[in-house]
């Protein structure tokens, strides 16, 4: 079986909207339209997204924010056909690979605590826990907030 060929490039407006039907169908709600879109109204040099795309239609994408030496994975989703094929590590090594361009040398991320094979693979390239933020996700819905120092 032949593995389908991803493409990576920056995220335009024009794929808010498939975007924001990735993170619905995933069943996360803190992510919608609105703030996809509000996210092409920040400064350009602090924020950096991308999505992955197979034969032209969106089905992945990655967010991550820099500034002062810091880097914070803001959203990383992958569309549920596509899971398990290594797309969600092709994304996050670009996002750490653009904030390291831009001097970054500590990240973070929030992550939903049971969500493991998020945790597994930020784990695979050296992000460790450091605290929960009670009820981040939604009443009864901690994150686990993972650390990476390069």
């Amino acid at each position: 079986m032949e593995k389908p060929e991803y493409q990576i490039r920056e995220m335009l407006i024009g794929d808010v909207s498939a975007v924001a039907s990735i993170e619905s169908c995933l069943g996360r709600t803190n992510w919608n339209k609105q703030l996809f879109r509000g996210e092409f109204d920040l400064a350009p040099a602090l924020r950096y997204w991308l999505i992955a795309a197979l034969d032209n239609e969106c089905v992945g994408f990655g967010g991550i924010s820099y500034g002062a030496e810091e880097s914070h994975i803001l959203n990383v989703g992958v569309a549920i056909g596509h899971q398990r094929k290594g797309l969600a590590r092709l994304i996050l090594k670009q996002l750490l690979e653009w904030a390291a361009e831009q001097g970054a040398s500590t990240y973070f991320l929030d992550v939903e605590i049971g969500n493991t094979p998020a945790i597994s693979l930020y784990e695979s390239f050296g992000f460790e826990e450091i605290s929960v933020r009670a009820d981040y996700y939604g009443r009864g819905r901690d994150a686990l907030v993972m650390h990476l120092q390069r």
